[in-house]
């Protein structure tokens, strides 16, 4: 399908792996063959390899790919992602609630993931980014 829409946060490590299993089902090839870190949209996963991508040592389906994605949440490079919109930590705005690091597993136009800003200029075997944010708990 080549307008998929997939979008869905939280903070839950076991609602993580119940996500991925979703978002690989939605993958026609439900592997992810390479990856890559996007500054602006976070670990981007391929069906297959591309340009400045790193290729897994085998496909992984969405159980294998779960612990590389987790530790990536969990990295020092996570923390460098841009993180904008509803991702972004409300308490540097003095948001009067709380926050709470999470994740959020999602595609852009086309069912893939854009390059940098652009949505439309999109990597072309794309099919999932997940990226750190925050989750916001108001008063």
């Amino acid at each position: 399908m080549d307008n998929q829409v997939f979008n869905i946060n939280g903070t839950d490590k076991k609602l993580l792996k119940k996500v991925l299993k979703l978002a690989f089902m939605l993958n026609p090839y439900r592997k992810a063959e390479a990856w890559k870190i996007d500054k602006e949209k976070g670990l981007v996963l391929f069906w297959s390899k591309e340009k400045d991508t790193t290729a897994f040592v085998e496909p992984l389906d969405a159980k294998g790919v779960f612990g590389f994605v987790w530790d990536f949440l969990n990295s020092e490079e996570a923390l460098k992602i841009d993180l904008k919109d509803w991702d972004r930590n409300l308490e540097d705005d003095g948001f009067d609630g709380s926050t709470d690091r999470g994740w959020r597993v999602y595609t852009e136009r086309w069912g893939r993931i854009g390059k940098g800003n652009s949505e439309y200029d999109s990597y072309n075997y794309s099919f999932l980014a997940i990226t750190p944010c925050y989750a916001w708990y108001g008063k």
